[in-house]
């Protein structure tokens, strides 16, 4: 849903930052920025006015003016924010959800995933109502059709397994989020006209005899 302005809510609430991993917290007269280092929001930082590096906390300091909120704003897509943001954020649940998978050490091609299907998650689902229903109905919607792989559906298991467990506290055995089946093929079995023809190919005898014995043996 979009306001009057254009821009994106979720039930009500604002959209989740650009950049879900920083968080902009009003603190002490300033604005204090910290995200898990990133080369390109690193260079993204600097651009702002009266930035500084602040070692000893591992934050970037700014004064707290309305120039530098817009400028937060604009280059790093996130409001600054009271030191006791609402947990029901949707921005604030996903910075959680992203720092919580790079200190288990996952890879940012799993991460970005990860955040993907727990932001849409938010956006239909929301964090109203009964987790355990929106969970099986978000589920439904995401894998309707023949055309989602059974791998597409594990990964979205696996993404909002991880955001319910580490971001709101619910345990596994609490969440209706059951992993697919495997998928069970049976093997391609070459006919006998295909076995001629590729025995027929081999020049060696003693390659022709390894060949049918694995073949008579069942052997794959």
């Amino acid at each position: 849903m979009t306001d009057e302005a254009g821009h994106e809510h979720f039930n009500g609430n604002p959209a989740p930052p650009a950049y879900p991993e920083v968080r902009a917290v009003l603190a002490e007269g300033e604005i204090h920025v910290r995200f898990p280092f990133d080369p390109g929001l690193v260079a993204r930082v600097r651009t702002l006015p009266d930035r500084t590096w602040d070692p000893g906390r591992k934050i970037w300091r700014m004064p707290d003016t309305p120039d530098a909120r817009a400028a937060v704003s604009k280059v790093l897509g996130v409001v600054p924010v009271g030191e006791d943001p609402d947990p029901a954020d949707p921005g604030f649940l996903l910075t959680r959800f992203a720092e919580e998978m790079r200190l288990r050490g996952y890879g940012r091609r799993t991460r970005k995933a990860y955040l993907g299907h727990a932001r849409r998650f938010l956006r239909d689902a929301g964090m109203g109502g009964d987790l355990a229903g929106s969970l099986r109905e978000h589920v439904l919607s995401r894998i309707s059709g023949d055309a989602v792989s059974r791998s597409y559906h594990d990964q979205l298991v696996s993404a909002l397994r991880l955001f319910c467990t580490t971001v709101l506290g619910r345990g596994a055995g609490e969440l209706p989020l059951k992993r697919p089946r495997r998928d069970r093929r049976l093997p391609t079995v070459v006919s006998r006209d295909e076995l001629r023809r590729f025995l027929a190919a081999v020049r060696n005898p003693k390659h022709v005899a390894i060949l049918s014995v694995t073949y008579s043996a069942g052997l794959r």
